[in-house]
């Protein structure tokens, strides 16, 4: 917040897409393990939402470069690795 950057939280998918569309977002971070709908599934729905569709959408992670679960990531959808370069990949992620 202090480098002007407006935040919102959600605790469930359907809250995060309530939320993004009242407020839609330049960027949305998920996890893969939100409650009831898994984060690349959230990453579908930002994807085919017209009104989501400019907003980047980041899935930070700590499952492996080659890990199946991420294989159905919608293309654009980005995945922040949490690895030991993590918070310098976050810093060059908000950057952008």
């Amino acid at each position: 917040m202090s480098c002007g950057f407006r935040r919102s939280f959600a605790h469930s998918a359907v809250r995060d897409l309530e939320v993004a569309l009242v407020f839609p977002p330049d960027v949305a971070f998920a996890s893969m393990e939100v409650k009831g709908f898994a984060g690349d599934k959230l990453a579908a729905a930002f994807h085919s939402a017209r009104m989501l569709m400019g907003a980047r959408f980041i899935l930070p992670t700590s499952y492996g470069f080659n890990d199946g679960r991420l294989k159905d990531i919608p293309v654009g959808m980005e995945i922040l690795h949490k690895d030991a370069n993590f918070s310098e990949k976050l810093v060059d992620c908000l950057m952008k």
